[in-house]
């Protein structure tokens, strides 16, 4: 019984997940049944279980366990013909539920055809982007599709987004709706993030300032003299 203390389970941590899995400080664990799943809980063994016999005798077995599965670097594993890759283990641990994205099948009809030409999972829906709106530019929210008159979406649908012509809705704060193409979304996206996905902000120059006589420190007041005759930037916060 593990209670009041955490179960714990002997496992080779084999680094960090990177995101890949689970949290950002997550680290890959190598299990005793050979399975690697993502912890955010771990700690490494103390001096007292690394010189305990008993624990030596722990790590024996769980290398012996791993080696019978995995092999080694001189004698790799004899799988058989019919081995399968283990199922996806979502992340969780003793803060985090487990979850999981599920997969989402395209609809077709009886002779296996598409029924849409959009992929079930939209990428471009519930983006952000700021576009042209009359004469300013103002960021909007992609809510949909947008749907024709005959009840279909609008637009012919291509992997590449700037050859994606479909339009979508895009939602404006004052309340404006208004028809966008998946290229031009896609584009003033693109132009708006560095390499790295981060939004940018330009800015052309300063056009006026202002400030309060009362509060503000004057240039001459901005350098103190210290005990050795040095000059200093005064620290303020003012």
């Amino acid at each position: 019984k593990s209670f009041p203390n955490d179960r714990q389970y002997l496992g080779r941590v084999l680094g960090p997940t990177q995101g890949e899995a689970g949290n950002m400080m997550a680290q890959w664990v190598l299990k005793s049944n050979g399975r690697v799943v993502p912890k955010r809980t771990v700690r490494p063994l103390t001096t007292a279980e690394l010189h305990s016999e008993t624990e030596k005798k722990k790590r024996a077995i769980f290398d012996e366990l791993i080696q019978r599965r995995h092999g080694s670097a001189i004698n790799p594993p004899k799988y058989a013909a019919d081995f399968t890759e283990d199922a996806w283990v979502p992340y969780q641990d003793d803060f985090e539920e487990p979850f999981d994205v599920p997969e989402i099948e395209d609809a077709v009809d009886a002779h296996g055809n598409l029924i849409n030409q959009q992929p079930a999972y939209d990428t471009i829906i519930n983006c952000e982007v700021a576009l042209q709106l009359g004469d300013e530019v103002v960021n909007g929210k992609v809510t949909q599709r947008t749907i024709g008159a005959d009840g279909r979406t609008v637009g012919t649908y291509n992997d590449n987004p700037f050859l994606n012509t479909v339009l979508y809705d895009v939602e404006f704060p004052d309340g404006q709706v208004k028809e966008y193409s998946a290229n031009t979304i896609a584009e003033n996206m693109i132009t708006q993030v560095d390499s790295e996905g981060y939004s940018l902000a330009l800015m052309e120059g300063i056009v006026g300032h202002k400030k309060d006589e009362d509060i503000a420190v004057p240039k001459s007041d901005g350098y103190v003299i210290t005990k050795s005759g040095q000059q200093r930037r005064r620290q303020t916060t003012q």
